[in-house]
Parts: structure tokens; C-alpha cells; sequence
């Protein structure tokens, strides 16, 4: 299995947390415990740039998954945007992910969808970042929730680059912030904490 063979690579304590962590329970993209240390997981690795080739093989799953639930949805959905992310030249790829993320939006009742565009807008805009609360993390030294807040972030910036950003959030503004925030993470797994 993919986790056992990047534990036996000793990319260090907090990564090898997640895996003994995801290895005890049965592999369910349903159960929203699983997904989310699973995604929190995928999403340390890209942040250290993990070799691409094992984080392609391991988002191969993440493409044109069915929406069940907005507990696991949650985590899914920047799965399938940092599959589309990491095989940006496959184009074919790219618009399953884009298309996919996109038909969701129109899931549920009328209110459902409304607000899930609207939250989706507000995304696209970079309106749900918490920079405030993770500096506040920072300094005092609260470095698993700080992680936790960062790897949200990323995955809010990855939905950015791929599904198009907006006139008050672009792409390069989300670039710059993806690359300063995959720094931290690197620091963060790196501290003996």
C-alpha cells in the first residue's frame, strides 16, 4: 500500500502521525474522519513537494467522485482541484476535475445551491482566508491547529489556481500565497513538537 511506502521513507513525525493514524481505520472516502486525515495528509506532502508521481498516483482516485455528503465533500472537493492541479498538461484530466467541482455546486435544493455558488464566489474572491487566526497560532505556538488552518487554506488556493480566481483574488495572488504557506507547513512538520 501507497502510505506504508511513504512511511518507510521517514519524512518525519507529524506526516508519520497521519499515516499510523489513516492505517488504523478502514480506507472510506465516506467516512468523513477518514477523508479529512487523508486530505490533510496528501496536502502535507504536496506542501513539501512530495514527488509527483506517488501524489498523481495516489489523486488518480480523485477525478469525477459522486457527491455524498458535505462532510466528506469537504475534503474531496480540493482533492479532485489538486489532482487537476498536479496534471495541469492533461487537459482531458483538468476539465473532468473542473466539470465535476462545477455540477456540484448545483447540488440540493434551491437554497443549497444558492449558497453553495455564493460560498463559491466568496472562495474565488480569497474572502475565506484566516491569516489573522494563523498568525495567532504562530505566536503561541499552537503549531497543529496552525497547521490545520494552513492546510484548509491551501486547499481553498488550490480551488483558486484551478477553477479561476477573481478580479479582486487572481492567480498570481494565489500563487504567491500558496508558495508562502507551503514554506510554513515545511517548517511546521520540521519543528520537534
Amino acid at each position: 500500500m501507497i502510505l506504508e511506502k511513504i512511511k518507510k521513507e521517514e519524512k518525519g513525525k507529524v506526516i508519520d502521525s497521519f499515516i499510523d493514524e489513516l492505517l488504523k481505520q478502514k480506507k472510506d472516502y465516506t467516512d468523513s474522519d477518514y477523508i479529512s486525515d487523508y486530505s490533510s495528509l496528501i496536502f502535507i506532502l504536496f506542501a513539501s513537494d512530495y514527488d509527483t508521481s506517488i501524489l498523481k498516483e495516489i489523486l488518480s482516485e480523485f477525478k469525477n467522485n459522486t457527491f455524498i455528503d458535505y462532510n466528506t465533500w469537504t475534503w474531496i472537493k480540493p482533492l479532485i482541484l489538486l489532482n487537476a492541479y498536479v496534471n495541469e498538461n492533461d487537459e482531458s484530466l483538468v476539465k473532468t476535475c473542473k466539470e465535476t467541482i462545477s455540477n456540484s455546486l448545483n447540488i440540493g435544493n434551491e437554497l443549497q445551491v444558492e449558497v453553495n455558488n455564493n460560498v463559491f464566489q466568496r472562495v474565488l474572491k480569497g474572502e475565506v482566508f484566516h491569516d489573522d487566526e494563523i498568525k495567532k497560532l504562530r505566536e503561541e505556538e499552537e503549531f497543529y491547529e496552525e497547521l490545520e488552518i494552513i492546510l484548509k487554506t491551501i486547499m481553498q488556493l488550490i480551488v483558486i489556481i484551478v477553477m479561476g480566481a477573481s478580479k479582486e483574488f487572481t492567480i498570481k495572488d494565489a500563487e504567491i500565497k500558496l508558495k508562502s504557506l507551503k514554506l510554513r507547513v515545511v517548517e511546521i512538520i520540521n519543528l520537534d513538537w
